[in-house]
This record gives C-alpha cells, sequence and structure tokens, in this order.
C-alpha cells in the first residue's frame, strides 16, 4: 500500500495560533511519499530524503531511530503492547530537503510522513482514522507541542482556516483572493521547530503577553480583511514579539535571508493542492 501528504507553508498565524487565535495555512506541491508491505517476519524501516537510520529488527518493538518512531507513537497511541503483523515502511522526504544545502526546507515533513503513515496503518488494522487523532498523534511525537496546523494541511490540502482551542482543531476551507499574489522563497537556512516552541513556552510562562494577543487579534481580522497593508501590520507586530522575547532567545528566526526575501517579486497562483491520499 501507499499513501502521500504534502507539505505547508504557514500564511499567518504563527504563534498567534497557540493562543487560539486562527491561522491560514497553505498546502504545497511537495509531497512526502510512504509505502507499506507486510512481511513473513521482522520489521523494517527506511527513509530518504533529510536521511535517518534505517531499521531492520525481529523484534515487536522498534529502536530510537527517526523512521520507527513514527510508527511507534502511531500504535501506542491505539494502546498496542504488542505489535501486529511484521511490516517494512519506507518513506520518502525528499521534496523535503534541499541537496545543496543540507537542509530541510520547514515545510512540515514530519507531519506529512505522519499522516501518510497514519493512513496506511488505519487501512492495515481497520481503523476509522481521523484529523483530529492524527493531530494529536503527531503532538505525542513532538514531545505534546504544536497547534496541528501542519497536520491539517497535510490532511486536507488547499488553502485553510485553522484554529485549536482546548486541543480541539477546526479546519475548513480559505479562499485567497485571485487579486493577491504569493510567492515561497526559500532563504537556505533551516530553523527547529521544536526549538522554537520551547523558546515560546519559557517566554510566555514568564512575560507579559501582549505582544501575543495583539498578533493574535491582528491574525483573526485577515480573515475578514486581507490585503496588503494589513498584512504589512502582522508582520511588523511579529517581528515586535520576536523582539519581546529577548535578543539571543528569539521566538521567531527573524535573519538577514527574511529581511532580504520582503522585497522580493511575487508571482500569482491560487492552486488547491490536494490533502494526504491512500494508493494501491
Amino acid at each position: 500500500m501507499k499513501a502521500s501528504a504534502p507539505g505547508k507553508i504557514v500564511l499567518w498565524g504563527e504563534y498567534a495560533v497557540l493562543d487560539g487565535a486562527p491561522a491560514a495555512v497553505l498546502a504545497v506541491d511537495r509531497y512526502a511519499e510512504v509505502s507499506l508491505m507486510t512481511r513473513a517476519q521482522g520489521w523494517q524501516f527506511r527513509s530518504r530524503g533529510f536521511q535517518t537510520p534505517g531499521v531492520d529488527t525481529p523484534l515487536p518493538h522498534f529502536c530510537q531511530a527517526p523512521a520507527a518512531q513514527v510508527v511507534e507513537a502511531i500504535l501506542q497511541a491505539h494502546g498496542f503492547a504488542e505489535y501486529p503483523q511484521p511490516f517494512q515502511i519506507t518513506s520518502d522526504t525528499a521534496d523535503f530537503y534541499d541537496p545543496t544545502a543540507k537542509a530541510k526546507l520547514g515545510i512540515g515533513s514530519s507531519a506529512a510522513v505522519c499522516t501518510a503513515t497514519y493512513r496506511l496503518l488505519a487501512e492495515l488494522l481497520k481503523w476509522t482514522p481521523s484529523l483530529q487523532e492524527a493531530v494529536q498523534i503527531h503532538r505525542a511525537f513532538q514531545g505534546g507541542k504544536g497547534s496541528g496546523l501542519d497536520v491539517a494541511a497535510s490532511w486536507l490540502g488547499g488553502t485553510l482556516r485553522f484554529s485549536s482551542v482546548q486541543s480541539q482543531v477546526t479546519a475548513t476551507p480559505f479562499t485567497w483572493p485571485s487579486d493577491l499574489h504569493w510567492s515561497v522563497i526559500w532563504t537556505g537556512t533551516s530553523s527547529s521547530t521544536p526549538q522554537h516552541l520551547q523558546s515560546f513556552s519559557e517566554w510566555i510562562a514568564k512575560n507579559d503577553i501582549e505582544p501575543l494577543d495583539a498578533l493574535a487579534a491582528l491574525s483573526a481580522d485577515l480573515f475578514d480583511d486581507l490585503t496588503l497593508e494589513k498584512l504589512a501590520a502582522y508582520q511588523a507586530q511579529l517581528q515586535r514579539l520576536d523582539d519581546a522575547a529577548g535578543v539571543g532567545n528569539p521566538l521567531v528566526p527573524y535573519t538577514s535571508g527574511h529581511q532580504r526575501c520582503s522585497t522580493s517579486v511575487t508571482v500569482s497562483a491560487n492552486t488547491p493542492f490536494g490533502g494526504s491520499k491512500l494508493g494501491t
């Protein structure tokens, strides 16, 4: 069996979504491809793209390689103490990796792999899969952090209005204005989402969250009045939130690369890229 799931970019709402605000997320045409085949004995895990160690074991518990950890998180969510019939899983995230820079592009590879793998295991083990459970599993895989907007993009595709309140997620289609153009630009440098989320958690526990509340209000307002002026105001507030976190421990990695990209030429695009799907 095969399954695929797309990556994502966050248009606006990063960090604000963790304050209960809606965020806009867009699925992109870069796909994680995962295949599963049952075996007579032993489990095998392989990956390509952002390379991880492979696993080949006859035992019904998996060693701590990322290629196996996603599967382990999914099965443990369903209460497996011992795992079912042995299988081989191969994941391909080459679309999410820049071989020249030897870095992840930062468009949601782990969420895409988790979504596609979850689809396959649900098919194999006769579960009824759901977006809510997929989000919970990916959170567990990331140590309990993350809003789930990347999983929603992988699950549903298209452009979405996403929110998460008390761990309950809502994702609905959002129509991008035909006269507003966008482009995706790779700065050439990766950042660590878990690291930034940890910085965010530490900051929010100690500080006045007024900059975050202001960002959340602007994020919600953009869904009602999506203009370049409102987007510029949101970007400026995101910069203020980053500054408020303190120099040397930023929430958002505003680098010289980001500043260069803010003056780049944009192109028109409004393609509703598809979400995750099963193959044969």
